[in-house]
């Protein structure tokens, strides 16, 4: 086990690195790209879309503003994993029911809204994109499936 400057252990290596925006790996399989946002500015925070197989996932990491990632939400995305630690369920939902082009929401890193009242929360979320299966509240050790 090994310990860390500031008294964390772990039993594995980390490797880190710094992160550009951009490209940051692509093996002709997989395609992942770094864009930084506004979250605070004192520290590197970045959102990420990954592709592969056909299929596009955005992370948006903690963002100041969902609209830093109008460009890569309005080229689509299968999944969109987004951040509810600052920003309201009924903006977020707002946003992607104007871009059809987002196949799925699932909220992740829950705020209070989510945390204090959930079924408010997807009550919510429902109301504004629908019951199909369009958007959700992620939960820890979630399996999401993308279908062809």
């Amino acid at each position: 086990m090994k310990e860390m400057e500031n008294g964390f252990k772990n039993n594995f290596t980390i490797n880190d690195r710094v992160i550009e925006p951009g490209i940051i790996f692509d093996d002709g399989a997989v395609r992942v790209e770094a864009l930084r946002n506004g979250h605070i500015s004192s520290r590197e925070s970045f959102s990420f879309r990954i592709q592969a197989e056909g299929r596009t996932i955005v992370f948006s990491g903690d963002v100041k503003s969902i609209t830093e990632l109008t460009e890569w939400l309005d080229d689509g995305c299968d999944l969109f994993l987004m951040e509810t630690g600052h920003h309201k369920v009924a903006d977020v939902c707002g946003f992607v029911k104007e871009r059809p082009q987002v196949k799925r929401l699932v909220f992740i890193h829950h705020g209070r809204e989510i945390l204090e009242h959930y079924e408010d929360a997807i009550e919510t979320a429902h109301s504004i994109l629908g019951t199909d299966g369009r958007v959700q509240i992620g939960y820890d050790r979630q399996i999401i499936e993308l279908k062809a």
